[in-house]
């Protein structure tokens, strides 16, 4: 069971944990369903499960290989509304990359999630390429294109 909470008062709490998977001077993205924007691939984490450990399966649903875990880099509190919702996550990125190498070819994957089949369109990007596209959270983007990721960084 994901570790996300609803209140009465339409506000959402989550726990969830990402990843910075970087090869060959790659980053991967996803974009979900869609979506106008892209993110980093990870998700929540479930009920007695490490943010580690949920990182990795993670990975594993939404792009189809392992990660080795570097390090955590960045503890992320956002505060953000989504249609009338008011949302407040707590996401832990790790700095991540493929157990073997992997194709950098940008797909299309399908995910069969808890209720419904989920369009998970894997990216592959350099820095460069990176700038010119929506990557939410923007504090993060702007980590890796600064290269920032060498110390733990608490961001709110």
């Amino acid at each position: 069971m994901d570790i996300k909470i609803k209140t009465e008062n339409n506000l959402t709490f989550n726990y969830c944990a990402r990843a910075i998977i970087e090869q060959e001077g790659k980053f991967l993205l996803i974009c979900v369903n869609d979506a106008p924007y892209y993110h980093l691939p990870g998700g929540h984490v479930e009920i007695g499960e490490t943010s580690k450990n949920a990182v990795m399966r993670e990975v594993i649903e939404e792009a189809g290989f392992e990660i080795e875990i570097e390090k955590l880099v960045v503890v992320n509190e956002e505060f953000y509304k989504k249609g009338n919702a008011d949302i407040h996550s707590i996401i832990f990125y790790y700095l991540a990359r493929p157990k073997t190498k992997v194709s950098t070819l940008n797909v299309v994957r399908m995910e069969q999630g808890r209720t419904k089949l989920i369009k998970n369109e894997l990216r592959w990007v350099n820095r460069e390429e990176m700038q010119t596209l929506e990557i939410l959270p923007e504090l993060i983007k702007k980590l890796i294109l600064e290269n920032k990721l060498d110390t733990l960084q608490h961001l709110i």
